[in-house]
């Protein structure tokens, strides 16, 4: 997961998703449950700067009811995902938010990470620069050379 924080901090959204997913299958399949709602978390970051702000309050709303019935804490990222939250809330509105926010809420752990698993690849994305055009074509190059020839025993070394 700490490979996806510093994606997420450089602004990198498709190496960000794919250290998280890989992150929160990992803590899923594991039962790492605690360090599997932090992960959802980083994936509500994810959503929230990939323009998904109703998945991210989502999200953001099951891990912390997931975290509540395990009376756990937030641990080290708390003051992060509040100010994300903040944010996020400030972005949506507070009615908006707070509606994403209960639904998410109602979500039981299993839920929320295949809620995560759904989130779109940032490279799949309408508009993706991935699959964008950036100018003319390159030319096809002509074959090899006809001097060409396997290396010899004597000239591999």
């Amino acid at each position: 997961m700490l490979l996806g924080m510093v994606a997420l901090a450089r602004g990198d959204l498709v190496a960000a998703h794919e250290h998280l997913m890989v992150a929160l299958r990992s803590r899923m399949s594991h039962g790492y449950h605690g360090r599997a709602c932090d992960t959802v978390n980083a994936v509500a970051v994810r959503c929230a700067a990939g323009d998904d702000q109703v998945t991210a309050a989502r999200l953001f709303g099951a891990a912390q009811a997931t975290r509540a019935s395990m009376r756990a804490t937030p641990g080290i990222y708390g003051g992060y995902w509040l100010e994300r939250q903040a944010e996020l809330r400030v972005t949506l509105g507070d009615t908006a938010f707070d509606v994403a926010y209960g639904e998410g809420g109602e979500l039981g752990l299993e839920e929320a990470a295949a809620l995560a698993f759904g989130v779109e690849h940032p490279d799949l994305a309408a508009g993706s620069v991935r699959f964008g055009t950036t100018g003319a074509a390159a030319p096809r190059q002509s074959g090899p050379d006809t001097d060409w020839r396997p290396a010899g025993r004597t000239e591999r070394a």
